[in-house]
């Protein structure tokens, strides 16, 4: 957001080793390698779908984040997890293995996305295809045991304070979707989201 990769007050002289959960094609992990290109940055997820040309600092591990972190304690500076909605079997405990293996003065950071579209302007209806969607995915979240409704029920900030975090800071953002907007920036930021949006919504239904 805001064309940044992390909002955590980070100190590049001091980040060593940084985590990112759940990195899908590991884009991300890249990126912020190339900005952090003293510290040794690990993505995990389940699926190796990430590519082998990358920056010497980066490495892929197949992990799956709701199992025991083999991690020892205060490994990382700064643990990073983004869209992990209906991938998360516990939350607090989620955030207890992250506690555990952040040092002391690290950071953690994690960004979900509401379930629920909504609109300013009263366009989206109670009735409408769009409106009805989220019922059905946060019931097959419900029934899985892995919710969608992370930001509904404000788990991320509950879960670290459970956690032992402290400082724990939230922002909303409100994100468009589609090309609407008359703003570049948010049409720009409206598009990718809506083809992030398509594309899950194939894999989750397969």
């Amino acid at each position: 957001m805001g064309h940044r990769l992390y909002r955590a007050p980070l100190d590049k002289s001091k980040v060593q080793k940084v985590l990112d959960i759940g990195t899908g094609t590991g884009l991300w992990t890249i990126d912020f390698a190339d900005e952090f290109p003293e510290a040794d940055v690990s993505g995990t997820d389940i699926t190796p779908i990430q590519p082998s040309w990358v920056p010497a600092n980066v490495s892929f591990e197949l992990d799956d984040c709701n199992q025991e972190w083999t991690w020892p304690d205060n490994t990382f500076d700064f643990i990073h997890a983004r869209m992990l909605v209906g991938v998360i079997e516990d939350w607090y405990e989620l955030h207890r293995q992250a506690f555990r293996t952040c040092k002391p003065g690290g950071y953690i950071e994690s960004f979900v996305g509401c379930t629920t579209f909504q609109s300013d302007d009263s366009t989206v209806k109670e009735d409408s295809a769009i409106s009805q969607w989220h019922k059905v995915f946060n019931e097959g979240g419900r029934r899985f045991g892995r919710t969608f409704e992370v930001y509904e029920n404000d788990l991320q900030r509950k879960a670290m304070a459970a956690a032992g975090f402290v400082d724990i800071e939230y922002k909303d953002y409100f994100i468009p979707i589609g090309v609407w907007h008359p703003e570049k920036e948010a049409a720009e930021i409206g598009l990718w989201w809506k083809l992030a949006l398509e594309l899950d919504l194939e894999g989750k239904l397969a």
